[in-house]
C-alpha cells in the first residue's frame, strides 16, 4: 500500500524529491501533478503534489524529508560542485529570509484574479532577513529577449482575438445605431 511521505505546492518540488528518495534507493510515485498543473489555484484544495511510497519504506523517507529540511543534502551538494549561488542578505549576508508581495502588486493580483479568473505569477518579491530583521528586493535578473519576444506575440494574438470577438458580437447582434459603431 502506498503512504504519502510529502506535499508540494509545485509539480517540479516532488519531482525533485521523487528523485532525492530514488537516489537513496527508495521507488518514489508523484501523484496529482497533473490536477495541480492544470488546476494550480485548486493545489491546496487537492492536497498539494503528493510524493508516495511502500508502506514499508515510510520510515525511512520519512527521515531523508527531515535530512532534505534540515540541508544535509544541499551541503553535500556544495561539496561536490561548490558554491551554489543563493540569494544572500546584502545587509549582513544572511541566506534565511521570508519574502512577501508588496501591496500594491498584491490588491492588483487579487483583483485580476476575481475578475478573470485567472492566477497572476508572483513577482518583485520583497525579503526580509531573519538575521538582521532588514528588507530588501530581490536582485534584480535580466529578462531574456525570448521572454520578451514571447511576451509581445502573446498580447498580440490576445488583443486580435479580443478584437475578432468583438467583431463577431457586432455581426451577430447587429448595430444598434449608436455613434461610433463598428
Amino acid at each position: 500500500m502506498l503512504v504519502t511521505v510529502a506535499a508540494f505546492r509545485e509539480p517540479y518540488e516532488a519531482h525533485l524529491f521523487r528523485g532525492r528518495l530514488e537516489a537513496e534507493g527508495i521507488v518514489a510515485f508523484v501523484s496529482h501533478e497533473y490536477w495541480i498543473g492544470n488546476e494550480w489555484p485548486m493545489s491546496v484544495a487537492f492536497g498539494g503534489v503528493k510524493v508516495q511510497v511502500s508502506s514499508d519504506e515510510y520510515r525511512l523517507a520519512r527521515e531523508i524529508e527531515r535530512a532534505c529540511c534540515g540541508g544535509e543534502f544541499k551541503t553535500l551538494l556544495q561539496q561536490e560542485i561548490g558554491d551554489l549561488d543563493d540569494a544572500a542578505c546584502p545587509h549582513c549576508g544572511g541566506t534565511v529570509y521570508c519574502k512577501r508581495r508588496p501591496f500594491p502588486r498584491a490588491a492588483l493580483a487579487v483583483a485580476v484574479s476575481m475578475t478573470l479568473g485567472t492566477v497572476v505569477p508572483p513577482a518583485g518579491w520583497i525579503h526580509r532577513c531573519e538575521r538582521c530583521r532588514k528588507e530588501y528586493r530581490a536582485p534584480h535578473r535580466p529578462v531574456s529577449l525570448d521572454k520578451c519576444v514571447l511576451t509581445a506575440a502573446a498580447m498580440a494574438v490576445f488583443l486580435l482575438g479580443a478584437i475578432a470577438l468583438l467583431h463577431w458580437i457586432h455581426k451577430v447582434l447587429g448595430c444598434p445605431g449608436a455613434p461610433g459603431c463598428l
